[in-house]
């Protein structure tokens, strides 16, 4: 076959480096496939969360709100009053002086 351009087939000799060539092939899209699906298990999130959000439990009611602040240490809380946005304020003692506090709808506080 002089000038005949050789072709990889199952039937001549030329067949072994084909299928190196093919098991090579398929040995990288397994690869490549197992990647991708790491980097996407890595972005995904559990059924019924926010990325982001924060980790503090939401308040809800005048009582959760006292009971954080109780929680971090304030004492003779009172006052508490809720806005239209779900934030709790009011005043505390902490080291014996009386703070402005505030409760945000997600749970973190802040002196103000």
């Amino acid at each position: 076959m002089v000038g005949a351009t050789a072709r990889c087939t199952p039937f001549d000799a030329s067949f072994q480096p084909c299928s190196a060539l093919l098991i090579c092939a398929t040995l990288a899209l397994i690869a490549a496939a197992g990647i991708g699906s790491a980097a996407y298990a890595q972005t995904t999130t559990q059924p019924g969360t926010t990325p982001g959000a924060p980790t503090t439990k939401p308040v809800a009611g005048e009582a959760a709100a006292k009971a954080a602040l109780v929680a971090k240490g304030y004492t003779g809380v009172k006052k508490l009053k809720r806005d239209n946005t779900g934030n709790w304020s009011g005043t505390a003692m902490k080291n014996n002086a009386e703070v402005a506090v505030m409760v945000d709808s997600t749970g973190r506080i802040r002196e103000q």
